[in-house]
């Protein structure tokens, strides 16, 4: 049952991530003259599934009460099912629990941004930076924090997650970056790549991941590549996965995001 919903999601993120023809020059772009700043995205909360793990997880990260109530010093007392690892964010009980966590979503929100945090698309980011200088970048630089979500006004934990899902998924569609880039940041003949997540999930003990990349012209606003990924593997059960803020979980992210990465270069003619 868990391997039949594991490839029915993959399936239905495979098919929702539309992408544009990469460039025949594209690899040229990178010709050891170009600058690159690469802008992470905010990451939607990581999922957790069935019910049943949401408590196991709770005790092996240190977050106690049986109502996903956090004792994170960040985010603070959480209450509706919500909590974090080290700014893991999370569903710490059943979706419908956690629709009542709309008071928490700022508190949440701001916590991707602390200091020190460990935040998966700067995570990606910093990945996406050593392969972009391996392929010729002349160099490559990270844009402090995380960028919001475009359209994305509800933050809340939902049955479906389409309220964060759908403004995901039209930011990636979209062939114009939301965002603006202007001097001194960003100087003539630089480029931008955006990373973003689609969704992550630990479901049963097995973790699903799906990144997204954007090149863009910072002077256009036009896109002129995307690449995405999506796999999944085993990390056990939540004692061997959260346990120690979480750093077996954090050391799979790394290495499945790793292999991903370099799938979306290679998608936007990166080798």
């Amino acid at each position: 049952m868990r391997t039949r919903q594991v490839l029915t999601w993959i399936v239905i993120t495979l098919m929702a991530s539309p992408v544009l023809a990469a460039p025949t020059d594209l690899k040229s772009i990178l010709d050891g003259s170009r600058h690159v700043l690469i802008v992470p995205v905010e990451p939607p909360p990581l999922t957790i599934s069935p019910p049943g793990f949401a408590n196991q997880v709770a005790q092996a990260a240190g977050v106690e009460g049986s109502n996903g109530t956090s004792i994170s010093p960040i985010v603070g007392p959480a209450g509706s099912g919500m909590g974090t690892i080290s700014a893991i964010t999370m569903i710490l009980a059943t979706p419908g629990a956690a629709r009542a966590a709309g008071q928490v979503a700022n508190r949440v929100e701001s916590a991707v941004s602390e200091q020190g945090a460990w935040i998966p698309t700067r995570v990606v980011a910093a990945l996406a930076a050593a392969e972009l200088a391996k392929r010729g970048a002349a160099g490559v630089r990270i844009r402090d924090g995380v960028q919001p979500i475009p359209e994305l006004t509800d933050r809340s934990m939902t049955m479906s997650m389409h309220n964060w899902y759908g403004p995901l998924d039209r930011y990636f569609r979209a062939s114009k970056s939301p965002y603006v880039y202007v001097a001194p940041e960003i100087n003539s003949g630089d480029l931008v790549l955006e990373a973003s997540i689609a969704n992550y999930e630990y479901a049963g003990g097995t973790f699903i991941l799906a990144v997204r990349l954007k090149l863009v012209d910072p002077a256009t606003g036009d896109v002129l590549s995307k690449g995405w990924g999506v796999s999944y593997r085993d990390v056990g059960k939540p004692v061997d996965a959260f346990s120690n803020q979480g750093e077996h979980f954090k050391n799979s992210f790394a290495t499945l995001a790793q292999e991903l990465v370099e799938k979306s270069l290679r998608k936007m003619g990166l080798p």
